[in-house]
C-alpha cells in the first residue's frame, strides 16, 4: 500500500506580503484632501478727530505682505498697507466729524471697518474711548471705567449689525457752559427702530441728584433728556437710563451727542420784604 501525497503547506508569510503590497496600493490610490483657506478682512472700529491725521491699524486679515485699497467713506481712496501677520494700516486725514464706513478691497476680499470722527474740542478733551460691533438682533457692552467719571453701554437687539461707541471727556467739549459731575459721548452707528440702549453714567463731585442732559446742537444748549426710564442712584453716583427709538434723544439721534451729569441748580432763597412800618 503506498503512502499519501504528501500535503502542501501555505506560506503565511507569502499572504502576509500579498496583505501589505494591497495596503500600500489602497494608501496611494487616496490622496489626503486639505481643505483650502479661505483669505478674510476683519474690521475694526477706529477714533479719529477732524483735522487731525490719523495713523494706525484700522483691520486685521489672513492676507499676505502686500497693499490694499482703503475707501475711508468720505469719499477719498486711499492705499493701505499689509504687515507680516495680516495687520492693515492706513493714514487718513477727516476734515469733518461724524462717523463713516470703511471698505477695505483686496482682489475679491471685502472687509468693513467704522471711524468715529470727534471734532476738535472733542479730541482736545477725550480721555477713554470704547466700541464695539453688534450683531443682527444680539447685544453688545461698551464701557470707559476710570477713576473719575465713566459710563457702560449696553445695545440690545439691534436690526442689521451695529456699532456702539462710548467716550468720556475730561471737560465739557460744548460751547454751553455748564456745572457737571461727567461729561460722555455714546454714539450707535445702525441699529434700526428695534434697537434698545441702557447707560449706566457715573459721576463725581457733585452733590444732591444731577440731571442727565445732552447737548442740541440745532439751538446750541444743553437739555434735558427725555426717557420714561431714567433712575439716578445718589449712593452709587450713577445715573441709568434707557433709551430707544422714542426717546429724546433717540438712538438714531446719537452721532456727537454729548452727554452731561448737570449738577442741580442751588436753591435760591426767596426774598422777604422788610416789614414797613407807619405811624
Amino acid at each position: 500500500m503506498s503512502d499519501p501525497p504528501p500535503r502542501r503547506r501555505h506560506s503565511r508569510v507569502g499572504r502576509t506580503s500579498a496583505a501589505i503590497a494591497v495596503g500600500v496600493l489602497l494608501a496611494l490610490a487616496i490622496p489626503t484632501v486639505v481643505a483650502a483657506q479661505t483669505d478674510s478682512i476683519t474690521g475694526t472700529n477706529i477714533v479719529a478727530t477732524v483735522g487731525a491725521q490719523f495713523s494706525g491699524v484700522i483691520a486685521t486679515s489672513t492676507l499676505p505682505v502686500g497693499e490694499v485699497s482703503v475707501d475711508w467713506g468720505d469719499g477719498i481712496v486711499t492705499t493701505g498697507s499689509i504687515a507680516a501677520g495680516g495687520s492693515i494700516s492706513g493714514t487718513h486725514t477727516y476734515t469733518a466729524e461724524g462717523d463713516f464706513g470703511i471698505t477695505l478691497t483686496s482682489g475679491a476680499v471685502v472687509g468693513h471697518s467704522t471711524a468715529v470722527v470727534l471734532t476738535p474740542s472733542q479730541g482736545a478733551v477725550l480721555v477713554g474711548s470704547d466700541a464695539t460691533t453688534v450683531p443682527d438682533g444680539g447685544a453688545g457692552t461698551a464701557s470707559v471705567l476710570s477713576p473719575g467719571p465713566g459710563l457702560t453701554a449696553t445695545l440690545q437687539r439691534p436690526t442689521g449689525p451695529a456699532t456702539l461707541f462710548v467716550a468720556v471727556y475730561g471737560a465739557n467739549p460744548e460751547s454751553d457752559p455748564v456745572n457737571a459731575g461727567g461729561f460722555y459721548d455714546v454714539r450707535v452707528v445702525g441699529g434700526g427702530p428695534t434697537a434698545t440702549l441702557v447707560v449706566v453714567f457715573h459721576y463725581r463731585g457733585v452733590s444732591g441728584s444731577p440731571r442727565l442732559m445732552f447737548f442740541d446742537a440745532a439751538t446750541g444748549r444743553y437739555v434735558p433728556v427725555q426717557s420714561p426710564s431714567i433712575i439716578a442712584d445718589q449712593g452709587a453716583q450713577a445715573i441709568t437710563v434707557t433709551l430707544d427709538a422714542a426717546t429724546v434723544p433717540s438712538i438714531a439721534q446719537l452721532t456727537g451727542t454729548v452727554f452731561a451729569a448737570v449738577a442741580p441748580t442751588p436753591a435760591v432763597a426767596p426774598i422777604v420784604a422788610a416789614p414797613r412800618f407807619t405811624g
